[in-house]
């Protein structure tokens, strides 16, 4: 009986908890971020597509692809994905008294970007100057296929340090600038991130020491999923 009047009320909380964040802050499904993208080191510029989808990933995440540029390889060319997940969590009355609302974003995985994902690029809700989020994690060995990446112990944070007026062609408003740092045996990497709270991330500047890279939002769409016949 003890054991019964301890799950119902833990499956109800999870009920509550899991309900209060059916609806996402700034990533709703089915639309797509487009990002511009350099480095110092090569003269050639990316175009990288964020598309959220409407199925679930891991729980109280939703699935998400990220499409990188064609390549050529021995086979002819090849459209590269990434499927992640992104968290972005809505906490309602009166959990929100517990629990934050959080957007905890999914960078790419790719080429030249394959540190990205070990410098923590989230945000708490509501949004205040000094707001920081520690990251101290193990991760394990279904990274991406690379001994440096296997039982990769880091340590790092994102900072919220203020607020800038950013302008480019689709953007011009207000953002949070937050920085960001990781530290590992593979070297200390720090990032430069923009948060806009319609677009959400629009500019990104990682430091990986040996090279720097910019992403820019250049373009934001609905999926169009009309089919003509």
């Amino acid at each position: 009986m003890k054991r019964i009047c301890f799950v119902f009320p833990l499956l109800l909380f999870l009920t509550l908890f899991i309900n209060s964040c059916s609806g996402p802050i700034i990533y709703k499904p089915n639309h797509i971020w487009e990002f511009k993208v350099t480095r110092t080191d090569s003269k050639i510029v990316d175009t990288l597509q964020f598309k959220t989808t409407d199925e679930s990933w891991q729980i109280l995440m939703k699935k998400c692809i990220w499409q990188f540029p064609i390549r050529k390889d021995t086979a002819g060319k090849v459209m590269i994905t990434q499927t992640t997940g992104i968290m972005d969590i809505k906490v309602c009355f009166p959990l929100s008294l517990l629990f934050s609302s959080k957007i905890d974003f999914s960078p790419p995985e790719w080429e030249y970007l394959k540190y990205s994902w070990i410098i923590p690029i989230k945000i708490k809700f509501p949004i205040t100057v000094g707001q920081t989020i520690k990251l101290n994690k193990t991760f394990g060995s279904k990274r991406p296929p690379s001994d440096e990446f296997r039982q990769l112990k880091v340590n790092g944070f994102v900072k919220v340090i203020g607020r800038k007026f950013y302008s480019n062609p689709l953007v011009n408003d207000t953002c949070w600038v937050l920085e960001a740092s990781s530290k590992s045996k593979i070297g200390e990497f720090n990032a430069k991130y923009y948060f806009n709270e319609k677009f959400g991330f629009v500019y990104m500047f990682y430091d990986f020491k040996k090279y720097q890279v910019e992403m820019e939002l250049i373009d934001f769409k609905k999926i169009d999923h009309t089919v003509v016949n």
